[in-house]
């Protein structure tokens, strides 16, 4: 595992990617090496975390190059029927989303790192504060996202309810296994009700919840503001196909890796409590990852690279040394894609391979891949009463947060 500080600004001085000659990396290097300290001391200067360079540098990416590009491409460059406009949308896109959707990865990592660290005094230092998830609101309209998704959605309502029946996002509803049930139930209702915002709106009026409920309206009305500005400076419907492009594209990025992170419940599993029976667990050794989700939901941590040592002790006390015999829904040798292809494969027999046994629980592949099946099922929770469903934590709040 990486130590914190690692995978940041120690490695921005090894060779550049992609670049063979030994004399272009030798230049290169030389014209990169300043700005790396100027980025470590900026770091130390705005962060109260001084390992947090990997976040400068996306955020000065943001600052620098990706808004300043985006303001000249919707709202000055006059968009045509042509190949120098399709040329424009790719470079767009390239800036976004980075090779292999590094970037955008990078960036989803940056907003939800700021999301919660909104509720333990943000990540900046106080001179700093009007910076505080500056990448969130000027970067997500761009991605086709709304700004305060992770501070007020994801947090006052995916972590709070965590995917029980009063969450939006909740995936009990449908099979999990089967492509129908995602791709023509799960991803329209998620397309309105979560990145267009309606149902943010809805669940926190449901809820009373007042101060979040504004914050939505704000956040609403910030992107498609930005939306009309550019059907009104631009001669052609082109920028605002172009947003809504990239709204579908944040959809299916964002939820294909939340299917398969909530994917394995069973409500009849009296030993295991919904918090744990409800999460996938990955144990990757990158920090990065999604490893301890269990420990994330549980503590609802920042996800900061300091914070994963307290993490990883949670994971290791909380499920390797467990007594009651519960088994985990923690897999090993991939990540949440390939859980999500294997998922709309239907290919159980590959996902019990990968399955980690807990502590003290034997299985045979052939229970392995009964317990996922169970587990990946429709919940008709319309056969249980309130109480049951209450008792068990599917419904109400799962942690306190306003």
């Amino acid at each position: 595992m990486c130590k914190p500080g690692e995978g940041s600004a120690d490695q921005a001085d090894e060779n550049i990617p992609g670049l063979d000659s030994k004399k272009v990396q030798a230049f290169f290097g030389k014209l990169r090496l300043p700005y790396v300290w100027a980025e470590r001391a900026l770091t130390k200067i705005m962060f109260k975390d001084p390992g947090d360079t990997a976040h400068m540098r996306l955020l000065l990416y943001v600052w620098f190059v990706v808004v300043p590009f985006h303001v000249y491409l919707h709202y000055v460059y006059q968009w045509g029927y042509d190949l120098k406009t399709v040329g424009m949308m790719i470079a767009l896109s390239t800036v976004n989303y980075g090779p292999s959707f590094a970037t955008a990865k990078a960036f989803f990592g940056l907003i939800h790192l700021e999301g919660h660290a909104a509720w333990r005094g943000g990540l900046m230092k106080r001179p700093f504060w009007f910076l505080e998830r500056s990448a969130e609101w000027m970067w997500t309209p761009i991605q086709g996202a709304l700004p305060e998704g992770p501070r007020t959605f994801h947090v006052c309502m995916h972590h709070k309810y965590f995917n029980n029946l009063d969450d939006l996002t909740c995936t009990l509803f449908y099979d999990r296994a089967s492509k129908k049930d995602f791709f023509l139930k799960f991803m329209p209702r998620m397309y309105v009700l979560r990145t267009l915002g309606f149902g943010m709106l809805y669940h926190f009026y449901l809820k009373k919840s007042w101060k979040n409920f504004k914050r939505q309206v704000v956040a609403m009305v910030w992107v498609y503001a930005q939306v009309a500005l550019a059907a009104l400076l631009q001669p052609t419907w082109l920028p605002v196909i172009h947003m809504l492009a990239m709204q579908l594209v944040y959809t299916m990025f964002y939820f294909v890796n939340e299917w398969g992170m909530h994917a394995f419940i069973d409500p009849l599993e009296s030993n295991n409590p919904f918090l744990e029976k409800n999460t996938t667990i990955l144990p990757d050794t990158n920090y990065q990852s999604e490893a301890y989700h269990l420990s994330h939901h549980a503590k609802n941590t920042s996800y900061a690279a300091k914070d994963k040592y307290k993490e990883q002790k949670f994971y290791e006390v909380e499920v390797n040394t467990d007594k009651n015999r519960r088994q985990y829904n923690c897999f090993s040798g991939m990540v949440y894609l390939d859980l999500f292809k294997k998922l709309m494969k239907a290919d159980f027999d590959s996902l019990a391979e990968h399955l980690v046994l807990s502590k003290n629980v034997e299985m045979s592949h052939k229970e392995k891949v009964e317990l996922l099946k169970r587990r990946t099922r429709k919940f008709d929770y319309r056969s249980y009463t309130q109480e049951f469903l209450e008792s068990r934590g599917f419904y109400g709040p799962l942690m306190h947060v306003e």
